[in-house]
């Protein structure tokens, strides 16, 4: 027969009494007062097996029990009261309760290892100060008073025997026997350091509280019962641990309400609290407040395979779920615990709401194949033909960092919507390794917005931000907002997708629910090593609206510009970092609007609008106030040039285009002060590539100056009156080195048109304005410049590449009768009439011989000053680097009898310079162009070689 420690100290007025009877130990005398009964212990513990029988009367409300002496109280039997008393235990040496321990009460229990309580008339009970005989009192208890350090509660057992559905749904049908209060009632630990190893905590539909406090006052509810109410913050907390599945449910027909309140809080081994709606009521909250830290680390599947750590709240009946608070210094999720609110019937989940004041960290690594983590984070979801909404999700902290099999997300699988995610994070927020934030719409439902304000967003290693639609629900709208700088890099990315389903045997369900808008504001966005930002739909449902711009622009204010947008190289397979609107099948592509200061693509770095299925691809509009700058080509880490598997360049460039698919590509439209495009880069509208007639979009440019340097603007069209190109530049438009400006037709379509309108064209070393046709009239060709076409000529030619000349062409390969029209609205002065054409040789050198004779004579002059820099042959042409410059002749012998006499004239001025419009141009030491009245030479590339008799000056 086990044997109690139950002890009375014999310091009540009326002292406490108990018998023994087959192993029920009842406890009866104590002093009341009023509804309130007292009992006072010097020591007390129940055995395994055994029962502490407060024998009370069915009058009583509140049972007071305090221990008194040194001893902790080890409680593995049943704790029982008659009628609906409220039962509390005070012993400040400490509780333990074994994996036997059970709660047989009508009313709720209060364990806690406090020095005293206090009641609302200012008397306490306390089991420190024994001096005199207690006061007592009829008032409600008020307050829990701690001094010191106070001794821990520990709560052992074997765990809960959880489990998750495939929808990640809470089995608790298996759940084990552990401490428990009726339906509707309080269990309530408080004390110093709270460990529950194993244990269970169960208060169906009631309300659980937690709370570790090493020193303090902690004010207990006002109505009389037991719990905790509007408490303000004690002096010192203490830490609370969850290990070896341990549990605190206060699920029922409405989700309880439970309270854990500490310094560190932490959850492992599978370790869970859950708040579950199973009825009609509605559920209620479920708080953690951690000062310092709270930590949810889970277990490998091998361990413990159909539960990971976590804290639950759902609704599984038409109740609304309670909402999920956290409250902490610093959040950690590892290991693929979790935090989560869900709906898996008619009723809507509650909110999760995380405010960590320094930290949150999510991190789960990929082990291998054989032992494999749950994917942790926070959630909220809506189940499998749930109908019932998803609640919104909030995180707000300085940092966010998120590695590994980590996400955050907000996601719907029935016909309920998936609440909005929200991240707020003063500082920082960094996603690696196979991490995410999402907000998906996977069935019926619509997909909640997601939405991230941070100071600095890092995306990298393949992780990703996401809102996408996989069915009829129509996704959510992605916001960023970073006041300093937004980086993807490293296959990273940011998206927001309309994609299809995959069934069990492998059909593809299509998506027809619209995709939402992504919307980009910062200071300078950054896409390098493969990092991709788009908007894509892979299905009938049409894509968003993808939107770069400054951080503070408004509709009602108009747009701030970003002060950098640049996408530079590509990921390890070859495929451009950027900025993409993809369709990939019958919906309609998305825009891509950027506004910034600078807008950069190099080194294969892309803004690409694509199509490649049936649905048209969307426009570009990038409005730069200084600068757009495009260069190079992608290359791997050899330097050889990376090619896509039609084996062409993968170019930096602005593309707008038809990929493999049917659909008409967009339009291309940049404003700026500068287009530089150079190093093989590029701007296309282009169906080239397309299937069957797609027809290419336009490209319209505006801006102060154009540079091209081995740099293409192209439009390619298959079918319709499409591919024009419109160049508005209210400078100069400089080309040099084998650059061009072309739109070709192919097909049946009819050759695009070129409008250009310019202060000057200046065009070098092969390079071409081409608007030809392959199988019908090619286009037209007209140039506005006011100030002259320097370098480039009118010619038919079917091939201007293979031409060393710059040439200005609208040719049809199907005959001359098709060729289009080239239209130079030029200045009508042209000062190379009337000059004469030099001779590219000169036959005589007697000339020159003359006037340097070999024999000096008395008063002649021997020297030959040359001037200028060379001329070209033709008035009308540039003179190029390589251009033939005319040599010296070879001495002659002095002619006897001849003699030079210079005839006087006399020296007239006119009466002013005739104005001439300009025809050739220079480049001072500032860098600035100079334009000249006649076409201006280079300097010579190969010095000329004085003859010995002359001083050639």
């Amino acid at each position: 027969m086990a044997t109690a420690q139950i002890l009375p100290d014999a310091t009540l007025p009326n002292n406490s009494t108990f018998t023994e009877n087959d192993n029920t130990f009842t406890i009866e005398g104590g002093t009341a007062a009023g509804r309130n009964l007292f009992h006072s212990f010097r020591e007390f513990s129940v055995p395994t097996g055994g029962t502490a029988f407060f024998n009370n009367a069915d009058t009583i409300q509140n049972i007071f029990t305090r221990v008194t002496g040194g001893s902790i109280s080890n409680i593995d039997g049943i704790l029982q009261t008659n009628g609906n008393a409220n039962l509390f235990l005070l012993n400040p040496n400490g509780i333990i309760f074994g994996p036997n321990a059970s709660l047989n009460i009508g009313g709720s229990f209060l364990g806690t290892t406090a020095d005293s309580i206090n009641f609302a008339d200012g008397t306490s009970f306390s089991a420190r100060n024994l001096q005199t005989t207690p006061l007592l009192t009829i008032s409600i208890p008020t307050s829990l008073q701690f001094t010191g350090t106070p001794a821990q509660i520990r709560i052992e057992g074997n765990g809960h025997n959880f489990s998750l559905g495939d929808d990640d749904q809470v089995d608790r049908s298996d759940r084990p026997a552990g401490l428990e209060v009726k339906a509707g009632n309080t269990l309530a630990l408080i004390g110093g350091n709270v460990t529950l190893d194993g244990g269970n905590l169960m208060a169906e539909g009631g309300r659980i509280e937690l709370w570790s406090v090493r020193n303090g006052q902690l004010t207990l509810d006002s109505n009389g019962s037991i719990g905790i109410g509007n408490a303000q913050p004690v002096a010192e907390y203490g830490d609370i641990q969850f290990t070896n599945a341990a549990s605190a449910d206060a699920s029922g027909p409405g989700g309880g309400t439970i309270q854990v309140q500490g310094r560190n809080v932490a959850l492992t081994g599978g370790s869970a609290i859950l708040s579950i709606t199973e009825g009609s009521q509605p559920g209620s909250s479920l708080t953690v407040n951690a000062s310092d830290s709270l930590e949810l680390i889970g277990t490998t599947t091998e361990e413990r395979p159909f539960f990971r750590s976590g804290l639950l709240a759902e609704t599984q009946g038409d109740g609304n779920g309670s909402n999920l608070n956290i409250d902490t210094g610093r959040l950690t999720v590892r290991e693929g615990a979790a935090a989560q609110t869900a709906t898996f019937a008619a009723g809507n989940a509650g909110n999760l709401t995380v405010r960590a004041r320094e930290l949150v960290e999510l991190r789960t690594p990929v082990i291998d194949a054989e032992v494999t983590l749950n994917v942790g984070g926070l959630f909220s979801g809506v189940g499998l033909e749930a109908t019932g909404n998803g609640g919104n999700l909030t995180v707000e902290t300085r940092q966010l960092f998120l590695q590994g099999q980590t996400e955050i997300a907000s996601t719907t699988s029935g016909i309920g919507r998936s609440g909005d995610l929200t991240v707020n994070a003063t500082d920082l927020v960094q996603l690696s390794g196979i991490s995410g934030l999402f907000a998906n719409a996977q069935a019926n439902g619509n997909g909640g917005n997601l939405t991230v304000n941070t100071r600095q967003l890092i995306v990298e290693e393949v992780a990703q931000i996401s809102t996408s639609t996989f069915a009829s629900g129509n996704a959510g709208n992605l916001i960023i907002r970073a006041s300093d700088s937004v980086e993807v890099r490293s296959g990273g990315g940011i998206f927001a997708q309309v994609n299809g389903q995959q069934t069990e045997q492998g059909e593809i369900l299509p998506a027809t629910g619209n995709g939402g808008n992504l919307t980009i504001e910062t200071r300078r966005l950054t896409v390098e090593g493969g990092g991709l930002i788009s908007a894509t739909t892979l299905s009938e449902g049409s894509g968003g609206t993808l939107t770069v711009r400054g951080i503070g622009s408004a509709e009602t204010a108009g747009v701030t510009p970003a002060e950098l947008v640049e996408a530079i190289g590509t990921w390890t397979d070859g495929s451009p970092s950027g900025v993409f609107a993809i369709t990939e099948g019958k919906g309609a592509g998305g825009n891509i609007i950027i506004d910034a200061r600078r807008v950069v693509a190099r080194d294969g770095g892309q803004i690409t609008a694509s199509t490649l299925g049936a649905g048209p691809g969307g426009s570009i509009e990038v409005r730069a106030s200084d600068s757009v700058e495009l260069s190079g080509i992608a290359r791997t880490e050899t330097g050889e040039a990376v090619r896509t598997e039609e084996g062409e360049l993968v170019r930096s460039g602005l593309l707008a285009r038809t990929r493999g698919g049917s659909g008409n590509a967009g339009s291309l439209n940049v404003t700026t002060e500068r287009l530089t495009v150079e190093g093989e880069a590029t701007l296309t509208v282009s169906s080239r590539l397309g299937t069957g007639t797609p027809a290419a979009g336009n490209l319209k440019v505006t801006a102060s100056n154009i540079r091209l340097d081995r740099g293409t603007i192209t439009a390619e069209t298959r079918s319709g009156d499409f591919g024009n190109i419109n160049l508005q530049v209210s400078n100069f438009l400089q080309m040099r080195d084998n650059s061009n400006i072309t739109v070709t037709a192919t097909g049946d379509a009819r050759g695009g048109n070129i409008n250009i309108n310019t202060r000057a064209l200046i065009a070098g070393i092969n390079s071409d304005i081409t608007a030809n046709a392959v199988n019908r009239a090619a286009g037209r060709v007209e140039i506005t410049a006011p100030e002259g076409i320097f370098g480039a000529r009118s010619r038919r030619l079917t091939d201007p590449a293979s031409n060393l000349t710059s040439d200005i062409t609208a040719t049809s390969l199907a005959g001359p009768q098709l060729d289009g029209e080239i239209l130079l609205n030029t200045p009508e002065a042209d000062p190379t009439q009337g000059v004469a054409k030099l001779p590219e040789t000169i036959a005589n050198p007697d000339a020159i011989a003359q006037i340097c004779p070999n024999q000096r004579k008395p008063g002649e002059d021997r020297t030959f000053t040359r001037t200028g820099r060379g001329l070209p042959a033709n008035p009308g042409e540039t003179l190029s680097g390589g251009s033939a410059t005319v040599g010296l002749a070879d001495a002659v012998p002095p002619v006897e009898g001849r003699s030079r006499t210079a005839a006087p004239q006399q020296a007239v001025r006119p009466a002013s310079r005739p104005i001439q419009a300009a025809r050739g141009l220079a480049v001072n030491s500032k860098g600035e162009v100079i334009f000249t009245a006649y076409p201006a030479a280079v300097p010579l590339q190969t010095p000329v070689t004085p003859h010995p008799a002359c001083n050639v000056q």
